[in-house]
């Protein structure tokens, strides 16, 4: 298994598949951590889009005093680095996180070509899902749901790579529909509505 940062003293090489709302705040986390980030996607156009969002994003959160870690804006892009292809992002990362938008056949195929390019055994493979959550950067609770075959040594590994970013991890048994932090939520924010509108009428 991949050494994590708190076992070596080194940061990990994180690769993020798709700069979408979610790839884009998790490359935000890492990078703000100190990680060598590569962010991947199918096109020259959406990963400049996606540069020009993140530094917006961390300038607006410089700004406003929610920045973590203690990197300046400077730094924290300067470990982000775009990848043109999802060769380039992937080979050599010890952490690969994909962040594709939530269509099955197009995560199957995704992961198909990952698993045509990874030499290692030792790389922790994640997916990223639920688009109804709050970004993560806006919100710390990171779910960890392993497979039937995943290894318990890579889900500990994940939880102290996710924890050494300042999100809360929480290691599920299971998959389950919604989730859990989803379901949390989409309560809370039914009994805002409510409110709402109870305040309005």
């Amino acid at each position: 298994m991949a050494t994590s940062e708190n076992e070596s003293g080194r940061k990990a090489k994180i690769a993020i598949v798709g700069s979408g709302l979610v790839g884009k705040s998790f490359a935000m986390l890492f990078a703000s951590s100190g990680h060598d980030v590569k962010l991947y996607d199918v096109s020259t156009e959406y990963l400049q889009r996606a540069l020009r969002d993140i530094e917006k994003q961390l300038s607006d959160l410089f700004e406003a005093g929610l920045q973590r870690g203690s990197l300046t804006l400077t730094q924290i892009i300067s470990h982000i680095t775009m990848a043109t292809t999802l060769e380039d992002c992937v080979k050599g990362a010890s952490y690969v996180q994909e962040c594709v938008p939530e269509d099955k056949e197009l995560k199957r195929s995704v992961w198909k070509e990952i698993d045509d390019i990874i030499e290692s055994r030792d790389v922790v493979l994640a997916s990223s899902t639920s688009a109804i959550a709050n970004p993560p950067f806006l919100n710390p609770m990171v779910e960890l749901v392993p497979a039937p075959w995943t290894q318990e040594s890579a889900i500990e590994w994940a939880r102290v790579l996710v924890a050494g970013i300042g999100q809360v991890p929480i290691v599920l048994k299971k998959e389950i529909d919604g989730f859990v932090q989803a379901r949390i939520q989409a309560a809370i924010q039914n009994v805002a509505w409510y409110l709402i509108t109870v305040s309005i009428d």
